[in-house]
C-alpha cells in the first residue's frame, strides 16, 4: 500500500511520531526515540521532492482509492489519458556489474517442467528395465 499511496504512508508515519512525542515516550524510551523527539520539528517539516512525471498537474495527491474515485469523472469516457513516449532507463545510471534483466518467471517454469519430464522418463525407463530383467530371470 505504501507504493500505491505514499501520501497516506507519510501521514501515518507523521501521526505516529506526533503521538509518540505527545505521550512523552521519546525522552524515556530508547536512544533512537530520544533522537526522534529532539529532531521532531525537522521531521515534521521535511520536504519530499517530487520526481518529474508525465502526470497532468491537479489537486493534492489522493490518500485512498475512495478519494481517487470521488475525484475521477463517473463516465470513464471523460477520463483524460495523456500519451507519453517511453522513457528508457538512462545508461549512465545503469550498474555495469549487473547482468541485465533477469529471465522471466515463465522461463524458470519451462525449465522446471522440462527437468521433471526428463526425470520422469528416466524413472520409467529404469522401471521397465527392472521388470524386463525380472521376467528374464537375470535380476539378482
Amino acid at each position: 500500500m505504501t507504493d500505491l499511496y505514499p501520501f497516506a504512508a507519510f501521514q501515518a508515519a507523521g501521526r505516529d511520531l506526533l503521538a509518540q512525542a505527545a505521550a512523552g515516550r521519546g525522552a524515556a524510551g530508547t536512544a533512537y526515540e530520544r533522537m526522534l523527539a529532539e529532531d521532531l520539528e525537522a521531521l515534521i517539516y521535511v520536504r519530499i521532492p517530487q520526481f518529474p512525471s508525465s502526470r497532468a498537474f491537479g489537486q493534492a495527491p489522493v490518500a485512498s482509492m475512495d478519494e481517487y474515485m470521488k475525484r475521477a469523472p463517473q463516465d470513464h469516457s471523460q477520463w483524460k489519458i495523456v500519451p507519453v513516449a517511453p522513457r528508457p532507463f538512462p545508461n549512465e545510471m545503469r550498474d555495469p556489474a549487473a547482468a541485465g534483466d533477469p529471465p522471466r518467471a515463465s522461463v524458470y517454469a519451462l525449465g522446471a517442467y522440462a527437468l521433471a519430464l526428463l526425470v520422469g522418463a528416466v524413472w520409467i525407463m529404469r522401471l521397465r528395465a527392472r521388470r524386463l530383467r525380472r521376467r528374464n530371470g537375470t535380476d539378482a
